[in-house]
């Protein structure tokens, strides 16, 4: 292959190149402007249902140890066990450990002497609000809940507390 022919061969292909890299470098930053999309849409919708599940074990807490009508009590809890269901059905695999902990939390909120239902309730949203800011994942969901909560139902039931 003589100059003449390698140099046109290889302006032939830089033009298909960039003719090329102008068709898919567009269409390559759009799928990733889509999925960065999808993931924020989906870190506000778990905002969202947890915010729920909160205010849903707050009200349950409310009417199971203040209120006392059981009418209340029982469409609070099943307004409780469905903002769980909502929250976990936008969680990760991963993060299934959560949905346990909260029906752990639901439990003691529903069924539990009054103090480790306060004590549950805090803990609770608190640590919905360290996975929601990527703290504590997978199994450490429940690992966390649990230690913490032993650690305070141990603190609150101690002689002299």
């Amino acid at each position: 292959m003589d100059a003449a022919t390698a140099a046109l061969a290889g302006a032939a292909i830089g033009a298909a190149a960039s003719v090329l890299a102008g068709l898919v470098g567009p269409w390559v930053r759009d799928a990733a402007n889509r999925r960065a999309r999808r993931r924020d849409d989906l870190r506000d919708l778990q905002r969202v249902e947890l915010l729920g599940v909160i205010e849903a074990l707050s009200s349950l807490f409310r009417s199971r140890y203040v209120g006392r009508r059981d009418e209340t009590f029982a469409m609070q809890h099943t307004t409780a066990v469905v903002a769980i269901n909502r929250l976990t059905v936008v969680t990760e695999r991963r993060d299934r450990d959560l949905e346990r902990m909260l029906a752990f939390a639901l439990e003691t909120v529903s069924d539990g002497h009054p103090k480790a239902a306060e004590i549950a309730l805090r803990l609770s949203a608190d640590t919905l609000h360290r996975w929601y800011r990527g703290e504590v994942r997978g199994s450490k969901i429940g690992d966390e809940f649990g230690r913490r909560l032993d650690e305070e139902l141990d603190a609150a039931t101690a002689p002299g507390a």
